[in-house]
């Protein structure tokens, strides 16, 4: 909270947001999601004077950048794809189907993903169908490779 007082106040002198980025050494596009949320808090650091920025209004700010704000538009790509076909991914999987054999029936339907992305999808939402698979190596005496 400290950090985005600091940040906050120097904007409001005047400070541009490069020689506070260089000087508290912080990454530019976090000032700019400081300021951003201070506008949206209804206060333009950049118009303000330093004795606004409360420890009120940087404890808000902390806690509305800290909390993860999962927006729609901000689904990737393979999640836009496979979203809406998670309960018959899900059914597959339950069914004991390979992941390979799930994305041969999906892409019948039209939904083509790269395998690497389809396997990211299905550890993210399935972990808990996931199957661990173990490879059991013969015994070996000491000091020798199996």
């Amino acid at each position: 909270m400290i950090e985005i007082k600091e940040i906050l106040t120097r904007i409001a002198k005047g400070q541009s947001k490069r020689k506070i980025s260089r000087g508290l050494n912080i990454h530019g596009l976090t000032i700019n999601r400081y300021i951003k949320e201070c506008i949206c808090l209804g206060i333009n650091p950049e118009e303000c004077g330093p004795s606004q920025i409360t420890d009120n209004l940087c404890s808000a700010i902390a806690r509305n950048v800290t909390t993860v704000k999962k927006d729609r538009s901000d689904i990737c790509p393979r999640d836009k794809l496979l979203l809406h076909v998670k309960d018959r991914i899900e059914a597959y999987l339950k069914e004991g189907l390979t992941k390979t054999k799930i994305r041969e029936l999906l892409r019948r339907y039209g939904i083509t993903v790269s395998e690497s992305s389809f396997l990211r999808f299905v550890n993210s939402h399935f972990s808990k169908l996931s199957k661990n698979i173990t490879v059991r190596l013969p015994e070996t005496e000491p000091a020798k490779y199996a």
